[in-house]
């Protein structure tokens, strides 16, 4: 449909199709539906991104997606490796990792029903700072000559 080729577009619905689906109609929305999306994005480019109400929405959009790397989720999910190459038993460090799960569980579990009463944005941005200060933490504890107390 996009390339003007209806016959042929009508042709791959009634393949894909039942017997019952009217395919002639099926073609004339697809055919409003490209139309629409030429209109929508006539004049539209990547800059627009960054002007008016649609910068709002970048900066929401980047912060949601960025903020989870910056709190260490993707440490999180090879948290039971990094015990291990810092010296942890294997047994101790699968015991520890199924611990911090269970614990994301809970608080995964707490957090939805909290949600309504105290928003998700609150939630959200105090999950966050809590998680980036228990990672600057842990960093500087990385930095303490190492003994078994800043080993766990």
């Amino acid at each position: 449909m996009r390339r003007n080729r209806r016959e042929q577009a009508i042709h791959a619905l009634n393949r894909l199709s039942s017997p019952e689906v009217d395919n002639e109609a099926a073609a004339t929305v697809i055919a409003h539906t490209i139309e629409m999306e030429k209109q929508i994005n006539e004049g539209s480019s990547y800059i627009a991104w960054f002007r008016g109400t649609n910068l709002r929405r970048t900066e929401i959009a980047l912060v949601a997606w960025v903020s989870q790397n910056l709190v260490g989720f993707a440490m999180q999910a090879n948290q039971i490796y990094f015990f291990r190459l810092a010296g942890l038993a294997a047994a101790d460090s699968f015991k520890l990792g199924l611990g911090t799960y269970c614990i994301a569980g809970v608080a995964t579990l707490t957090s939805m029903y909290a949600m309504s009463y105290i928003g998700r944005r609150k939630i959200m941005l105090y999950g966050y700072a809590f998680m980036f200060t228990m990672m600057i933490t842990i960093g500087i504890i990385g930095c303490v000559p190492e003994t078994n107390a800043t080993r766990w």
